[in-house]
């Protein structure tokens, strides 16, 4: 070999030192193999050169790349070593961790938060793989959003309530010079926050998507069809079971009022818990048939109100709910009619009780509408119809 490979000469006598030792392996066009040692004549003498005793073979032989291969391998074993030894700067220094390092040190996370381990993170990506599976055999597409959307965008969104467990980001730089020294000196968080914050967490998926929609009307077909798989962050109290930092799937359709999709919808839900292995009651409402329920009671600018305090009714029970409502000034007589509309479990049973109701009829007609989409599906979990499911509706 006369070639220098990367002007280092090492290499080439290290490849001379193995022929030597072991020979090559040459394949010839009829596949057969033929071994030769430095002292064998070359075969092919056209593109071979005899030089001391050892054959110099600079090209493929018989299309065999094998030994380029193995030059490849010896190249980086006969590689040089580093000569200069590795130094580090000197603003720089090196401590090892030794168990009482590690002890003596505070370290921690938030409350709210926290780790997982590799196992814990394999069987989340393998969970969330087989949802966005199923995802995509309907046609869902994925999208993201960042972590920080605008207050602007997020408040007035989840009620008084949800503005609360909202996270702010404190503005770049120094924040308290355009501070709202007048609401600082009130107390008015409300009018005091947005002076020195103007982003904050995402809170939730559906409206950051609303958002999204809103952004790119133009990049996107309707009826869109997304799903989207991200954490989010509430500042809430956190206990067990619930997290200020936790992941949600969302899979969503706009731009399209068809009560297919609806039935659609649910066919995807039953089919990632079937897919998990899972079984599950799937419960659906209405939420305009919330609101006509505030509305039959005489609340109807309230609705939002009751439907944040039946969304509590598993929890803290009738009692428990009716003491927010009254809290929420909702009337005594009106509690006594939502709860008795409440007691319904079936559609039939409450058509008949408010009947006169055009805003309710027409709810109870459209859920009719949806089960009837479902009875020629061959679904694996039960869907039941539940007037106190109240939760994302609100």
């Amino acid at each position: 070999m006369r070639n220098k490979i990367g002007k280092n000469e090492r290499w080439v006598q290290g490849a001379e030192e193995e022929k030597e030792a072991e020979g090559q392996k040459r394949r010839k066009g009829n596949n057969e193999f033929v071994i030769f040692s430095p002292c064998t004549p070359c075969p092919l003498p056209t593109q071979s050169k005899k030089n001391g005793g050892i054959c110099d073979v600079r090209n493929k032989i018989g299309k065999n790349e094998r030994w380029v291969q193995r030059a490849e391998e010896a190249k980086e074993l006969k590689r040089p070593k580093r000569i200069t030894p590795l130094t580090l700067s000197l603003s720089y220094s090196l401590t090892p961790l030794s168990h009482n390092n590690l002890n003596s040190m505070e370290v921690g996370i938030p409350k709210g938060t926290r780790d997982f381990l590799p196992i814990e993170v394999a069987r989340r990506k393998w969970m969330f793989g087989i949802i966005e599976e199923v995802f995509k055999v309907y046609g869902y597409v994925p999208i993201e959003t960042p972590v920080l959307e605008n207050l602007s965008t997020l408040t007035g969104k989840y009620g008084e309530e949800g503005d609360r467990l909202l996270f702010k980001v404190l503005n770049n730089g120094d924040y308290l010079n355009k501070a709202d020294d007048q609401a600082y000196q009130n107390k008015d968080s409300n009018k005091f926050t947005p002076s020195i914050a103007k982003r904050g967490m995402r809170y939730d998926l559906t409206v950051p998507f609303a958002r999204y929609v809103v952004m790119h009307r133009n990049d996107i077909s309707l009826p869109f069809k997304r799903y989207q798989i991200q954490p989010v962050w509430r500042a809430d109290r956190p206990q067990k079971g619930r997290y200020q930092e936790f992941y949600q799937c969302d899979v969503d359709v706009v731009g399209s009022k068809s009560l297919s999709y609806e039935a659609e919808l649910i066919q995807i839900y039953d089919d990632v818990f079937a897919a998990l292995g899972i079984p599950v009651i799937i419960r659906i409402n209405h939420r305009q048939l919330l609101s006509g329920i505030a509305g039959f009671a005489g609340i109807g600018e309230q609705w939002i109100d009751m439907t944040m305090a039946i969304d509590k009714l598993d929890k803290i029970g009738e009692e428990g709910v009716r003491k927010e409502m009254g809290e929420r000034s909702i009337p005594t007589e009106a509690q006594n009619i939502i709860f008795n509309l409440l007691k319904h479990k079936d559609i039939a049973s409450l058509r008949a009780a408010v009947t006169e109701d055009p805003a309710v009829a027409g709810s109870l007609e459209e859920m009719e509408r949806v089960f009837n989409f479902l009875e020629g599906l061959t679904l694996k979990n039960k869907v039941q119809f539940d007037i106190t499911l109240a939760r994302g509706l609100g």
